[in-house]
């Protein structure tokens, strides 16, 4: 066996370049792999599913070899001749060879991440290899029975460097990669040019029409050293269409770069805004006329730039299947998942962030919601549990559900266990501020500690990385029937709509996701209680009073009675209710997010800043940090 985790790409030459972008290609054909291996029926398998595990596999095992990653062509190698035994049916798929290839795929892609991240080497690719050799019983893989051998080509392509930019050979290569194996050619008679060695099934015909796609034809020479047995009528059709450029790759930073760009315009254009709004109208309307296109041309820029970093759910919903599967077996459990939404876009960002939050809820789900297969018959439910993830879009935010048909939570149990912990738990308590509290750091109802649970973390993790997004979490369950879990965030971090409220002399920005209402307060909805302070009566529910003057130490205007307020802002976050005392209420705007902790640093209870259409800056409140001060402390308090 050759090459290991130390093997470099090809170097010398463009192939060197796009080794990184190899890396990020494999593993999406990885995640492909994975999502139909996980969803096939052993005892049915679909041949179309087969057929495209196959070409995932196939993909990966060109390009690897192309780019000196010998240790993963060799797993994809074996990968690729295990499924093709299993497409000509000489071998009966089952689940035991669904393991070993989620075994092979799983190899792959820690090789993959040990080149791009670093850290401890991985499995000997040799192991993984015979493991996948013995899932064949020994049987070798050989052309299709009564099909005649297919034809072997060696093509060898030279091409002008300077006639094709790098986006377009990448997507080149990629293309090759398909159709056979490429090889880089050092030592070109002409400096300008560059050959590369083509060994396929494919006509020279359908290869010289790929590289005529992007350059001319008099910038690239084709000659066929070797060929065996050529098959007539070359599939033309197969390859020439997949040659249009259907997407580019971006670094991240350079779309941040934009996106911060774009926030500088929208801030300039709505200065220059309010400053025209000062001139007459008549006289200056064609002016106003082409501020109201710049307005809408900015507005519709920002959007666009902002659908750049959107990306589908699919990218996070792709991993639960095979979590579900393996977690389930586990545990001695059956259970499948239903996935919705996975369209569904939110910010690059946040999809990165989300992830832990959303494993910890499914493995919740399989270990504490779904009961044992024999538990379940005994009460009538279908031997394997439910698991679905949906993902929709809710306003301005975007909804994320994981629930479980399972056994639900226990009342009981968990006022109990927080009464063994000295939680003052009243009897008369509603159910979701008992649900809440398996939420608090260290809770636990698990009777014994194992690798899975039982130790009190991650729902309390789940907890603070949401509201570290501005999210809120929503729970609901019923006794036998299941839990629902929903983590409510924003679209993006980097825009968001606000309400712009004044203090004295400084203005504040409340998330408009976070708010209920805004009204004017009458003395008699006011209450004093001692050890909570100002509270406010709102439909039978007493709810905390937290004026932003006392809370961030702000002068408030002359005349103002602590035990009085004149107007709130009522919000829920966290399953908490504040009312806000404010002195004024300045309109809704749409505000670009701008931080603190790198301009400035962090400051409690503010979630970042913003500029105002007057050049001004408001401080964007961090509702999640107000309601946890407001609960740790028995009302409000200053943060200073």
């Amino acid at each position: 066996m050759t090459g290991d985790a130390s093997s470099s790409p090809a170097s010398g030459g463009e192939l060197a370049r796009f080794a990184g972008d190899f890396l990020d290609e494999a593993a999406e054909h990885l995640a492909t792999m994975e999502h139909l291996l996980v969803g096939i029926d052993p005892a049915a398998p679909d041949s179309d599913a087969i057929n495209a595990i196959f070409r995932a596999v196939h993909s990966i095992k060109g390009a690897s070899g192309m780019f000196g990653f010998a240790d993963i062509a060799a797993i994809a190698h074996e990968l690729e001749t295990l499924l093709d035994s299993v497409r000509r049916g000489d071998i009966a798929l089952d689940a035991g060879l669904v393991d070993a290839m989620l075994h092979g795929t799983d190899a792959v892609r820690a090789r993959i991440g040990q080149r791009a991240h670093g850290g401890a080497s991985p499995e000997d690719p040799a192991e993984v290899c015979e493991r996948l050799r013995r899932a064949t019983g020994g049987r070798a893989s050989g052309p299709p029975r009564g099909a005649a051998p297919a034809a072997v080509r060696v093509l060898e392509v030279e091409y002008r460097a300077q006639a094709i930019d790098a986006d377009a050979l990448r997507e080149l290569l990629a293309q090759l990669g398909e159709l056979g194996t490429v090889e880089l050619v050092p030592g070109a008679a002409d400096a300008s040019m560059r050959t590369l060695r083509l060994s396929t099934d494919t006509h020279q015909d359908v290869v010289r029409t790929l590289f005529e796609f992007v350059m001319d034809a008099g910038d690239v020479h084709i000659r066929e050293t070797a060929a065996v047995a050529p098959a007539p009528n070359p599939p033309l059709a197969r390859s020439v269409p997949s040659a249009a450029q259907e997407s580019i790759r971006v670094g991240v930073a350079k779309v941040d770069r934009l996106i911060n760009q774009v926030g500088e315009l929208v801030i300039s254009q709505a200065m220059l805004a309010q400053r025209i709004a000062e001139l007459d109208p008549v006289e200056h309307l064609p002016l106003l006329q082409q501020l109201a296109d710049l307005q809408r041309n900015t507005r519709g820029l920002q959007d666009s730039v902002m659908s750049i970093r959107m990306l589908p759910m699919a990218t996070v919903f792709a991993r639960f299947p095979r979590l579900v599967r393996d977690l389930s077996a586990k545990l001695g459990k059956e259970a499948r998942v239903e996935i919705e939404g996975e369209t569904t876009e939110l910010d690059k960002g946040l999809i990165e962030k989300i992830v832990d939050p959303l494993v910890h809820l499914v493995r919740n789900a399989v270990d504490h919601g779904i009961e044992p297969v024999a538990e379940r018959v005994a009460q009538g439910k279908p031997r394997a549990g439910l698991i679905r993830i949906a993902a929709r879009h809710q306003g301005g935010n975007i909804l994320i559900e994981v629930s479980d048909d399972g056994r639900g939570l226990c009342r009981d149990t968990i006022v109990a266990k927080a009464r063994e912990r000295g939680i003052a738990v009243s009897d008369g308590a509603k159910d979701r501020e008992v649900w809440s509290l398996i939420f608090e750091p260290g809770f636990s109802t698990a009777d014994v500690i194992t690798d899975v649970s039982g130790r009190g973390v991650g729902l309390d993790v789940v907890k603070g990385n949401v509201a570290s997004l501005g999210g809120s979490i929503l729970l609901d369950s019923v006794r036998g029937a299941g839990t629902s879990v929903g983590i409510r965030l924003p679209l993006t971090l980097a825009i968001m709509d606000g309400l712009a409220v004044a203090v004295a002399d400084e203005r504040y920005i409340v998330p408009l996701a976070g708010i209920i209402e805004s009204r004017q307060v009458r003395p008699s909805e006011l209450r004093t209680i001692v050890g909570h302070g100002l509270v406010m009566e709102v439909r039978d529910e007493f709810v905390p009073v937290v004026r932003l003057s006392t809370l961030f130490g702000v002068p408030s205007s002359a005349g103002r009675d602590a035990t009085k307020c004149d107007m709130v802002v009522l919000v829920e976050t966290e399953g908490t209710r504040l009312a806000l005392a404010v002195e004024d209420l300045l309109g809704q705007s749409q505000v670009v997010v701008k931080s603190l902790d790198a301009n400035y640093r962090r400051v409690p209870g503010i979630a970042g800043a913003t500029i105002m259409s007057d050049g001004s800056v408001a401080c964007i409140l961090d509702l999640a940090a107000i309601a946890r001060r407001t609960r740790l402390e028995g009302g409000p308090r200053s943060l200073q």
